[in-house]
Parts: structure tokens; sequence; C-alpha cells
């Protein structure tokens, strides 16, 4: 039995699939599965819509099935493009100020959208009526793109091979783009594969040059894309053009379609919250991870009975695969809505306590469709050794979430107890922290990344830079804000910071050179945050490597994400940072991030955390972010740098420069993990070389004694550095 384009009155009152066995023009012949299950009359009764519907099929079985361009009616001669590289859903002759027409739309084209237009309101059709797609070619490209990277990180509820041979099929044609019957909804929609397309289109050289011109403040319908007619314009603009033109189709099918949830659509949804997030929009991005999730709710993904396909679907391995997708799926909501509902002045939308299903299984079970039982999230922790690197990664978000909001909203600075203390939320946040590390498998430990690189698991890599990252937050908290601190804390505190930064800077540059890194606003983000640490230490502590460090993240910052609007913010943060931190005395810096919040809060947060009232419909002005004003801002509980401080006014040289310093001055024997002090005499590389030769403790104590008002209180006057040096580990 197969599924029928109609559903038996039964089937569609109780919104389950209709499977029936067909005669040979497709229709029913005799009772369907469920009703003759169950002993039921079985009648069709077709609505309007699935009567036009019919009729479009028997036409469309004589017409072309074919991509790419198509001829006019009447044998009217269209004008030629270079090559067939679109599939044009509407193309009502008019001219767009380009000397280029749109072209009349086909007959079971324009069938197919009128009909679309007729369920969902006229608006809709219209823009479905100006959409203009690439051709087939270029769209699995885009689709290869999205599985071989994207996929690695949250957006793991597709099935490779289902999907592609969809795209590559028979189905994959104008009757894509229309299921007017809500009841009818196929598997794949086109709001996934326009959200797919506007996540990876920034990325695709093609899709810039044709749709980088787009604008979707200024006639969004009226844009015909450049298939090579008229000269390309490239700007700065063109990727994030062209992701936009595809985000915005989508959203336009998704929009009149909030109050009828889907599978389908809780998918769209998820993937365009991740764009909206790249573009800067934070707003829409939060809204619709909050969409997705209640839609997910109200389906109920959450649970085994959501999720349930056994009356629907014969096939085990067909019957798998959908219910998998279904809970990879609710997960995906889970892990975007950690991504950026956590830190400040956010609330999750979902509690993981909540999702009762089975966390993902192995890939290759889901890929292959072998069943297999899982554990759900509330019983795994009595069978971690079984869990994949996808089932960490769903536990590590929402301890990063719990780090995150604590480092955001309390931190060091409002924190009543001391770090060292059980009861102190530092204290349990890295207890379970390294509880989480080892608690992994040994297969998932560090030291196999090749081996997983090998069989293409990016999601283990993404895994431990979470990690990484959720240790730096932590870290740093106690590193910046400090005064209350014991020094044997502070100086562990600080041994660990240095560690994770330069392991999670280390593990991206093994994922770059492999070209294993996974492109996503959250990886922008831990290059944002380990370039800002290694930098804020550097000042502090004088360590020229840890400086270089700084700039090698930037610069991948730059390289990977120079087409996201929220990875040039964080870019050009860095940036005034960097030129700040050259002009300004050693500690200065540190002493400004302990009485400023709007700096702190600068550095911890994801760009934007305060959620907008509105979204406006106007260009995204890029917000400039200058540091000098947030130093000097009122928001400071004191002034520290205007006032108590003096600014050296003469920059250091540029970035290279800074490059080549530190090679010159280091040496064979010079330790890179050791914090130096570099003098400002005129002998500065005699004395550098002076102070390597000092153990790492005497030149810990020798900056911090500078830097953290009020320490030498703790010590006793005839106390020596060796008893000092007694009281840490060598």
């Amino acid at each position: 039995m197969v599924r029928t384009f109609l559903a038996c009155d039964n089937c569609r009152r109780s919104k389950l699939r209709c499977l029936s066995n067909v005669d040979a023009k497709g229709e029913p012949n005799g009772k369907c599965q469920r009703c003759a299950k169950h002993h039921f009359e079985c009648q069709y009764t077709p609505k309007p819509s699935q009567l036009k519907k019919q009729i479009r099929r028997e036409k469309s079985l004589q017409g072309d099935k074919g991509f790419g361009v198509i001829e006019k009616k009447n044998s009217v001669k269209r004008q030629q493009l270079p090559s067939p590289c679109a599939i044009p859903l509407s193309i009502n002759p008019s001219s767009n100020g380009t000397g280029v027409k749109r072209e009349e739309t086909p007959p079971f084209l324009s069938e197919s959208i009128n009909n679309y237009g007729n369920k969902h309101g006229n608006r809709c059709a219209n823009y479905l009526d100006s959409m203009i797609l690439p051709n087939r070619s270029i769209m699995l490209e885009i689709v290869y793109d999205f599985f071989n990277n994207q996929v690695h990180s949250i957006f793991n509820f597709l099935h490779k091979e289902s999907y592609i041979d969809y795209i590559k099929g028979d189905k994959f044609g104008h009757q894509f783009f229309n299921y007017d019957d809500p009841e009818d909804i196929p598997i794949f929609t086109p709001c996934t594969l326009l959200a797919i397309m506007a996540l990876c289109a920034r990325n695709n050289e093609t899709l810039t040059k044709m749709y980088g011109e787009f604008d979707q403040n200024n006639d969004p319908e009226g844009f015909v894309p450049n298939f090579g007619q008229r000269p390309y314009k490239i700007t700065s603009n063109s990727p994030s053009n062209a992701s936009k033109y595809f985000a915005f189709y989508s959203r336009q099918l998704l929009k009149d379609m909030f109050d009828t949830p889907s599978i389908q659509r809780v998918q769209s949804l998820t993937i365009l919250s991740s764009h909206e997030w790249s573009e800067g929009n934070a707003a829409r991005s939060y809204l619709y991870i909050g969409i997705a999730a209640r839609m997910g709710a109200i389906l109920g993904l959450g649970c085994n009975r959501g999720v349930c396909y056994e009356n629907e679907i014969e096939d085990p391995r067909e019957r798998f695969i959908s219910m998998e997708s279904k809970r990879r799926t609710i997960w995906s909501v889970y892990m975007m809505d950690r991504c950026n509902s956590s830190g400040r002045n956010r609330s999750h939308a979902l509690k993981i306590e909540d999702i009762e299903v089975s966390l993902p299984c192995p890939e290759k079970n889901f890929q292959n469709g072998i069943p297999i039982d899982f554990p759900s999230y509330n019983d795994c922790f009595r069978c971690l050794g079984q869990l994949t690197s996808l089932d960490f990664t769903i536990i590590g978000y929402e301890l990063w979430s719990k780090i995150a909001k604590w480092v955001g909203e309390i931190g060091s600075k409002k924190e009543k107890l001391n770090p060292s203390d059980p009861n102190s939320s530092f204290y349990k946040l890295s207890n379970d922290l390294q509880l989480l590390r080892d608690s992994m498998p040994k297969e998932l430990d560090i030291l196999n990344l090749n081996k997983h690189l090998e069989a293409d698991n990016l999601n283990f890599g993404f895994l431990h830079q979470l990690l990484y990252l959720s240790g730096i937050f932590l870290n740093r908290e106690y590193f910046y804000y400090s005064s209350d601190l014991s020094q044997t804390d502070h100086y562990q505190f600080t041994k660990k910071l240095i560690n994770q930064v330069q392991e999670s800077s280390s593990l991206i540059m093994t994922l770059v050179s492999r070209k294993k890194f996974i492109i996503t606003p959250f990886t922008a983000f831990e290059l944002f945050t380990n370039s800002v640490t290694c930098l804020s230490i550097s000042n502090i502590l004088n360590d020229l490597n840890l400086k270089s460090l700084g700039v090698q993240n930037m610069e991948l910052l730059k390289m990977y994400f120079h087409d996201d609007h929220l990875g040039m913010t964080w870019y050009g943060i860095i940036e005034q940072l960097l030129r700040y931190l050259e002009r300004c005395n050693h500690g200065v810096f540190n002493r400004a991030l302990q009485q400023n919040t709007k700096l702190s809060n600068l550095l911890n947060d994801y760009g934007e955390s305060d959620i907008p009232e509105q979204h406006t419909t106007h260009p995204y002005q890029t917000k400039k972010i200058d540091l000098n004003d947030i130093l000097n801002s009122s928001d400071s509980e004191s002034n520290y740098v205007k006032n108590n401080e003096q600014i050296e006014t003469t920059p250091l040289s540029s970035i290279n420069s800074i490059e080549s310093q530190s090679i010159q001055h280091q040496d064979p024997q010079y330790n890179s993990s050791a914090v130096t002090s570099i003098s400002s005499s005129e002998n500065d590389h005699q004395q550098l070389w002076e102070n390597s030769l000092e153990s790492d403790i005497d030149k810990y104590f020798k900056n911090w004694d500078k830097i953290i008002p009020n320490w030498n209180d703790v010590f006793v006057e005839d106390r020596t550095i060796d008893d000092v040096n007694s009281l840490f580990p060598s």
C-alpha cells in the first residue's frame, strides 16, 4: 500500500496518513489500511482543491518535466540567457529597470501558484509569483554543502539519502511548491529548502553573483537574478544579500502558516533562526526559535507518542528514519535555543527535563535506517558509555547555558561565596564541567581527534570547542575579577584559563587545516572569545605569544565570517580592543573590566544581548561599537581608566609589526607559557632574557603585585619568595 493524493474521510478527520491500494491512475482502490483494520466504512470525498490538484497532475503528465528555462506560451521567443540557470516561479512581463523582461509564467506553474494563493491569500501568492530559483544542480550543490558542514553542528534532523534523492527525483518540480491542503503536506517542503539556501548561499560564489544585488528593502518582489545577462556587481554585501533573498521567500511561505504547525515548519524556523543570528537580527532569531519550540510542543515532538508512526508506515526502516528525524528535530530546536537564548536577559523556550524522547542515535543507524533503542536525557546518565558526540553536545549545551547565564547575570562580581566553597555556583559549575569530561568514553577523548575527522565526524570537534568555551568563560571570571581571591586559587585559575584558550585555539587551527571547521555563529563566537581573552591576558602578563595567538583567532574570524554581520561586529570589537591595549599601561584593561559593566558584558554577550520590542524592516544598520565610549560611559561604577590612569597616546605599530616583534624577542630557551615582563628601558632584549630565566611564580607575582590592589597585605613581612613558591605545585 502507498500513500494516495486523496485521504479518506476517516483519516482526514483523524489527521492521519492514509495508505491504500491504487489503480493505474494513482487513485484509491478499495478500503485504506486503517479502515480495513478497524472495519470502518471507507469513503473518499475530494475537496475542491484536491479536484484541481488531480487536474493539474493529469496536465503535468503531458508537459515537460525538465528544469531550467521554459519557453513562453504561444511560441513567443523569449530573451535567450547564456545558460539555463533558473526555474522561474513567476515571470510576468514587466520591466525591472535593467532591460531584462520577466518571462510569462508557464501554464502548470501558474495554476500551482494561483491555487496556493487561494488557500493562503493573495499576498503570499504574489510573493511566490516573483520567486526565481537557480537550477537543480546549483541547489544540489548547496544541499551537499549543508550536509557536509552545517548538519554536523545542530541541524542533524534531515536524512541525507532521502533528501538528496527527493531533490534529484521527479517529485521535485512544480508540485513541490504546491501543498495547499494543510493535511497533505509533503515530506519535504520548499520552506526548508529555502532556509537551507539562506544559511549556505553566502558561501557559494555562483549564488553570490546571481543574487548579490538583491535588496529586501527596495522592491524585493521585483528583483531579477543576474544569470549573466548583465555585468556582475560584486560588493562586500553581495554574499549576505544572496542569503537574504532565499530567507525573504522562506519567511513569506511561513508567515501565513504559524497557526498550522508541522514538522517541516519547525525545521525551517530552526534553520532560519541561525541565519537571522548571523545577520545580527537578534529579535528575529529569538522569535523564530521560540515559535519553533511552541510548534514542537503542539505537535508533541517532546514525547514518544508525538513521534510514533506505527499505524502509518509499514516499512520498519522508513518508520525508524521518520521517527528519528522527528526526535532529532526537537533536539535541534533545543540546541538552537541554547545557542541564542543563553546569557543575560534571555529565557529558554524548552526545558531539557521535559523532552522525553530518546537522544539522537548513532549516525550510522539513522542514515542506514537500522532501528535501535536509545536512552532519553533523563535516563542517559546510567549508560553514558554508549552515547555519541552529538549526545554529549546536547548535554554540554545544557551546562553551557547555565555557565553563560551565571557569568552574564551574576559572575564573580556578585557571587557572595568564595569559588573554592563547595556551595558556590562557580564550584558546582566547574565540578559539573569536569564530571562531563570524565564521563565521556575514551573514544570521545580529544586525543582521538584524527580518527573522528577521518570518519567525517565534524561534530566531535564541535563538541570539544563547546567544552573549551565553557571552561574559558568560567576561569576568566576570576582572572579578571580577583581582588578577594587567594593567590593560590588565582594562580590555578590563571593556569587553567591559559591552557583552555591555548587548547581551544590549537583545536580550531587543526580543524581549519583539515577543512573540518563548522561555520556557524556559535563557532564565530568561540573565535571571538579566544581572541579577546588572549589579548587581554597578554596585556596584563606581557606575553607576546598570547598576543600573537589572539591575533591569529582574530584573522580566522575575518577569514570565515567576513560575510556575516555578527562575525564582523565581533571582529570590529577585537580591532578596537587591540588598538586600545596597544596604547594603555599594563593592567589598565583589567581594572576597567572590574569597574565597567558594559565593557564586561561586551565580551561575554553574543554581540546583541538586549532584544528590541519590535524588529524593523528598514535596512539593518551596522551598530558601531566605540570602545572608548563604553570605557567612559556613566554605566561604570568607577571610571577607573578616565580618572585614575594615564594612558599612553603613542600606539604601537600595526599587527604585523607586533608579530615580527614577537619573533624577534623569542629565544630557544624562552618558555612560551611563562609570564614575562618587558622592561620599558633601552635594554629591552637583555631584560627579557633575564626574565626568561626566572621561575614562573616569580614573574607571576612581580606582575600581579603591580596590578591587583592590596595583594601585598596578605604577605607576612619576612616571608620570602621561596616561602611563597612552596605554596604552589612545581
